[in-house]
């Protein structure tokens, strides 16, 4: 591969793909007529539903997700064919490498959902150490009896940046109102790390029936789940993988690695010629630079920025004196390094006040910032 981008973290295609499209997973039993191995886009329900019935889970998966506001603009459905006695979970692993391989629009897709609440046992292992490879997320939700245990222990099992896990109660059942696929139209809607993955507010889910010590307990385990917070509103708890990184942070740095090798690739197949020497060494910089530069404050918030709006990062390009001569001899720049402060979010809040009896002087202008 003629461009690399590799981002590490100091806090624990070719073609950039939809960060906010939602490939819903599925079955569905062959007599209902669903479009079979082929995934197709859907932009509403009414469109959806000539295709899926109102029954089917891939139907429900994609209501939750459209009823999210503000909305994705559409939502990816792909039905694969299972063998009707002897089912394996690699039918679903093989279904997405086809799929993937097939190159086009079948690979702009980012969050992956899983509809079948009665999986083929191993289905959600199968897609965790699927997703582990791609630059992608998986979504997962908890099956209907699982308990609290049961999903510490699976995300135990996992432990990877790529794999959430949803716990509700009502998974599984008549009542699920399908919290997984609510939360991928809701974050789906919003730019890559723009939106904190915590304290964040969905239409349709209700609050789960666990105490405060089983969504301790969850929490813990860096599984997500909802509750009603101290004022009375309904949010998401953790918002870690099964890591415990930050989802927003790993989306965040999934867009910025493709934005930055969209960039070199675009550069490099528009222009004759990028010279090697400290001129063009210096371009390839700046198409860092600009990728930094948009992900530093508004719409994304993936670079944090100091009070004057500068962005917290340095490129440091090498000089060409500097780099092995085998190197420029194969014509390859072996590291062209960045460093960025990320943004993150803020999840608590520690406010220390008086009340006093004296006269305080009251705050006028413009607040300006102060270090104690």
């Amino acid at each position: 591969m003629d461009v690399v981008v590799n981002i590490s973290n100091t806090l624990a295609a070719v073609r950039r793909k939809d960060f906010g499209r939602t490939l819903i997973l599925t079955s569905t039993d062959p007599s209902l007529n669903c479009p079979k191995d082929t995934m197709k886009i859907y932009e509403d329900l009414s469109d959806l539903a000539k295709d899926w019935p109102e029954t089917t889970n891939a139907y429900k998966a994609a209501q939750a997700l459209f009823s999210q506001i503000p909305r994705v603009q559409d939502v990816a459905i792909l039905d694969v064919t299972r063998d009707a006695t002897n089912p394996t979970p690699t039918e679903l692993s093989s279904a997405l490498n086809t799929l993937l391989d097939g190159g086009g629009i079948g690979t702009e897709w980012y969050f992956l959902v899983y509809a079948d609440r009665e999986p083929v046992p191993g289905d959600r292992d199968e897609l965790n150490d699927w997703i582990g490879a791609q630059e992608r997320i998986y979504l997962a939700s908890s099956f209907q009896n699982e308990t609290v245990a049961d999903l510490v222990a699976a995300a135990s099992t996992y432990v990877q940046n790529r794999t959430f896990i949803f716990a509700h109660d009502a998974a599984g059942t008549d009542d699920d109102e399908f919290f997984d696929a609510a939360f991928a139209g809701r974050v789906g809607a919003k730019y890559p790390g723009s939106v904190n993955w915590r304290h964040l507010m969905l239409n349709g889910i209700s609050e789960p029936g666990y105490t405060a010590t089983e969504r301790a307990t969850l929490e813990n385990g860096n599984v997500m789940t909802y509750w009603k917070n101290p004022v009375g509103l309904l949010v998401t708890t953790g918002g870690m993988a099964t890591s415990g990184f930050w989802g927003d942070l790993q989306r965040a740095i999934d867009y910025l690695v493709a934005s930055i090798r969209e960039r070199i690739w675009d550069a490099l197949s528009q222009k004759d010629k990028i010279p090697y020497d400290d001129t063009g060494i210096q371009y390839l910089a700046s198409l860092v630079i600009q990728a930094l530069e948009i992900a530093t404050g508004d719409p994304y918030y993936i670079v944090a920025q100091d009070l004057d709006g500068n962005g917290l990062y340095q490129v440091r390009p090498p000089r060409r004196k500097d780099i092995d001569p085998l190197d420029v001899k194969n014509r390859i720049l072996p590291n062209l390094p960045f460093v960025a402060t990320a943004a993150g979010a803020i999840n608590k809040v520690v406010v220390n006040g008086i009340l006093t009896e004296e006269y305080i002087e009251p705050m006028t202008g413009e607040y300006t910032y102060t270090s104690s």
